[in-house]
Protein backbone atom coordinates (compact mmCIF):
# COMPACT_ATOMS: atom_id res chain seq x y z
CA UNK A 1 0.00 0.00 0.00
CA UNK A 2 1.10 3.30 -0.69
CA UNK A 3 1.67 6.26 1.92
CA UNK A 4 -0.09 9.54 1.62
CA UNK A 5 2.76 11.92 -0.01
CA UNK A 6 1.90 15.16 1.25
CA UNK A 7 1.12 16.10 4.94
CA UNK A 8 -3.04 15.72 5.78
CA UNK A 9 -4.21 18.72 7.12
CA UNK A 10 -6.21 19.43 9.74
CA UNK A 11 -9.29 17.34 10.53
CA UNK A 12 -8.27 15.80 6.94
CA UNK A 13 -9.40 11.56 6.56
CA UNK A 14 -8.52 9.97 3.59
CA UNK A 15 -11.43 8.19 1.96
CA UNK A 16 -10.46 6.16 -0.90
CA UNK A 17 -7.26 5.63 -2.55
CA UNK A 18 -6.96 3.68 -6.25
CA UNK A 19 -2.70 2.05 -6.75
CA UNK A 20 -3.68 1.61 -10.44
CA UNK A 21 -4.96 4.91 -11.60
CA UNK A 22 -3.22 7.60 -14.29
CA UNK A 23 -3.19 10.76 -14.64
CA UNK A 24 -3.13 12.39 -18.08
CA UNK A 25 -0.90 15.42 -17.70
CA UNK A 26 -0.65 18.13 -19.83
CA UNK A 27 2.68 19.00 -21.72
CA UNK A 28 4.21 21.48 -24.09
CA UNK A 29 2.97 18.79 -26.63
CA UNK A 30 0.04 17.25 -25.87
CA UNK A 31 0.27 14.94 -22.79
CA UNK A 32 1.54 12.60 -21.41
CA UNK A 33 -0.16 9.43 -19.41
CA UNK A 34 1.60 9.07 -16.09
CA UNK A 35 0.99 5.81 -13.47
CA UNK A 36 0.50 6.31 -10.05
CA UNK A 37 -1.73 6.36 -6.81
CA UNK A 38 -4.94 8.60 -6.58
CA UNK A 39 -6.27 9.91 -3.44
CA UNK A 40 -9.41 11.25 -2.04
CA UNK A 41 -9.55 13.01 1.20
CA UNK A 42 -12.18 14.80 2.76
CA UNK A 43 -10.52 18.22 1.42
CA UNK A 44 -8.43 17.32 -1.83
CA UNK A 45 -8.04 14.78 -4.59
CA UNK A 46 -4.53 14.30 -4.80
CA UNK A 47 -2.37 12.02 -7.44
CA UNK A 48 1.14 10.72 -6.74
CA UNK A 49 3.33 9.31 -9.66
CA UNK A 50 4.63 5.38 -9.20
CA UNK A 51 8.23 6.91 -10.20
CA UNK A 52 9.26 10.32 -10.86
CA UNK A 53 7.97 13.41 -10.20
CA UNK A 54 5.33 15.57 -7.34
CA UNK A 55 2.68 14.65 -5.97
CA UNK A 56 -0.30 16.84 -7.47
CA UNK A 57 -3.05 18.11 -5.57
CA UNK A 58 -6.07 20.06 -5.92
CA UNK A 59 -8.64 21.35 -3.05
CA UNK A 60 -12.20 19.34 -3.30
CA UNK A 61 -13.89 23.48 -2.96
CA UNK A 62 -12.57 24.40 -5.99
CA UNK A 63 -14.44 21.57 -7.68
CA UNK A 64 -17.42 22.11 -10.07
CA UNK A 65 -17.82 18.96 -12.00
CA UNK A 66 -16.31 15.29 -11.70
CA UNK A 67 -17.91 13.20 -14.06
CA UNK A 68 -16.99 10.26 -16.52
CA UNK A 69 -15.90 11.45 -19.70
CA UNK A 70 -15.77 9.37 -22.91
CA UNK A 71 -13.34 10.73 -24.32
CA UNK A 72 -10.44 8.79 -25.24
CA UNK A 73 -7.03 9.12 -23.91
CA UNK A 74 -4.14 7.07 -25.13
CA UNK A 75 -0.71 6.07 -23.63
CA UNK A 76 2.60 5.01 -25.14
CA UNK A 77 5.24 2.83 -23.04
CA UNK A 78 8.19 2.17 -24.80
CA UNK A 79 9.86 -1.18 -23.67
CA UNK A 80 13.53 -2.19 -24.94
CA UNK A 81 12.96 -1.97 -28.80
CA UNK A 82 8.85 -1.52 -28.45
CA UNK A 83 6.33 0.92 -28.08
CA UNK A 84 2.83 -0.45 -25.80
CA UNK A 85 -0.24 1.73 -26.72
CA UNK A 86 -2.74 1.46 -24.75
CA UNK A 87 -6.10 3.18 -25.06
CA UNK A 88 -8.44 4.18 -22.16
CA UNK A 89 -12.10 4.39 -23.38
CA UNK A 90 -13.09 6.96 -20.42
CA UNK A 91 -11.66 9.28 -17.78
CA UNK A 92 -13.01 10.82 -14.93
CA UNK A 93 -13.07 14.68 -15.99
CA UNK A 94 -12.68 17.23 -13.16
CA UNK A 95 -13.49 21.16 -13.59
CA UNK A 96 -12.85 23.96 -11.18
CA UNK A 97 -13.71 27.42 -10.74
CA UNK A 98 -11.35 28.40 -12.78
CA UNK A 99 -12.33 26.87 -15.54
CA UNK A 100 -9.29 24.48 -15.43
CA UNK A 101 -9.81 20.95 -16.42
CA UNK A 102 -7.66 17.26 -15.43
CA UNK A 103 -8.12 14.24 -16.51
CA UNK A 104 -6.90 11.02 -14.41
CA UNK A 105 -8.08 7.37 -14.49
CA UNK A 106 -8.80 5.16 -11.85
CA UNK A 107 -10.46 1.86 -12.28
CA UNK A 108 -13.96 2.76 -11.19
CA UNK A 109 -14.65 6.10 -12.68
CA UNK A 110 -18.54 6.58 -11.97
CA UNK A 111 -18.06 5.81 -8.19
CA UNK A 112 -15.42 8.45 -8.22
CA UNK A 113 -17.09 11.12 -9.44
CA UNK A 114 -19.81 10.28 -6.79
CA UNK A 115 -17.47 10.30 -3.93
CA UNK A 116 -15.86 13.42 -5.03
CA UNK A 117 -18.95 15.24 -5.15
CA UNK A 118 -20.25 13.80 -1.97
CA UNK A 119 -16.81 14.92 -0.39
CA UNK A 120 -16.58 18.21 -2.11
CA UNK A 121 -20.38 18.96 -0.19
CA UNK A 122 -18.54 19.48 3.22
CA UNK A 123 -15.22 20.27 2.37
CA UNK A 124 -13.43 23.26 3.72
CA UNK A 125 -12.78 26.04 1.49
CA UNK A 126 -8.52 25.99 1.07
CA UNK A 127 -6.32 28.12 -2.05
CA UNK A 128 -4.70 26.64 -4.60
CA UNK A 129 -1.52 24.85 -4.49
CA UNK A 130 -1.46 24.19 -8.37
CA UNK A 131 -3.66 25.86 -10.62
CA UNK A 132 -5.33 23.65 -12.76
CA UNK A 133 -4.49 24.02 -16.61
CA UNK A 134 -7.27 26.02 -18.36
CA UNK A 135 -7.59 23.78 -21.49
CA UNK A 136 -7.18 19.94 -21.83
CA UNK A 137 -4.95 18.50 -24.31
CA UNK A 138 -7.23 15.75 -24.06
CA UNK A 139 -9.64 17.19 -25.74
CA UNK A 140 -6.96 18.86 -27.83
CA UNK A 141 -5.21 16.01 -28.64
CA UNK A 142 -4.19 16.77 -32.46
CA UNK A 143 -2.86 20.18 -31.35
CA UNK A 144 0.15 17.86 -30.75
CA UNK A 145 0.27 16.04 -34.22
CA UNK A 146 0.23 19.86 -35.49
CA UNK A 147 3.10 21.07 -33.03
CA UNK A 148 5.20 17.90 -34.65
CA UNK A 149 4.27 18.55 -37.87
CA UNK A 150 5.51 22.00 -37.69
CA UNK A 151 8.82 20.60 -36.43
CA UNK A 152 9.11 18.29 -38.98
CA UNK A 153 8.65 20.78 -41.72
CA UNK A 154 11.21 23.07 -40.38
CA UNK A 155 13.85 20.51 -40.62
CA UNK A 156 13.03 20.08 -43.98
CA UNK A 157 12.80 23.54 -44.65
CA UNK A 158 16.54 23.86 -43.17
CA UNK A 159 17.75 20.76 -44.87
CA UNK A 160 16.73 22.56 -48.15
CA UNK A 161 18.21 26.06 -47.15
CA UNK A 162 21.60 23.96 -46.32
CA UNK A 163 21.60 22.55 -49.74
CA UNK A 164 20.61 25.65 -51.82
CA UNK A 165 23.50 27.25 -49.82
CA UNK A 166 26.28 24.77 -50.59
CA UNK A 167 25.84 23.95 -54.21
CA UNK A 168 25.38 28.26 -54.21
CA UNK A 169 28.74 28.20 -53.03
CA UNK A 170 30.39 26.33 -55.16
CA UNK A 171 29.46 28.22 -58.13
CA UNK A 172 30.08 31.36 -56.42
CA UNK A 173 33.48 30.56 -55.02
CA UNK A 174 34.89 29.82 -58.21
CA UNK A 175 33.30 33.14 -59.77
CA UNK A 176 35.30 35.02 -56.84
CA UNK A 177 38.63 33.28 -56.94
CA UNK A 178 38.76 34.24 -60.28
CA UNK A 179 37.92 37.80 -60.55
CA UNK A 180 40.64 38.41 -57.77
CA UNK A 181 42.70 37.38 -60.42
Amino acid sequence: MSTFPIPLNTNETILRSDEKANYAKNGPIGYNVISGTLWLTSQRIVFQPSLFGGAVAYPLSHIVKASRSDQPIYKASPAGNFVFNTTYKAGLHLEFDNGGMEYFIPEEIDAWAVAILEARSASPELPYSKIPPTHSAVEKGSRGMWVMLGVFGAIVLLFLCSVAACLGMTFILPLLAGSSK
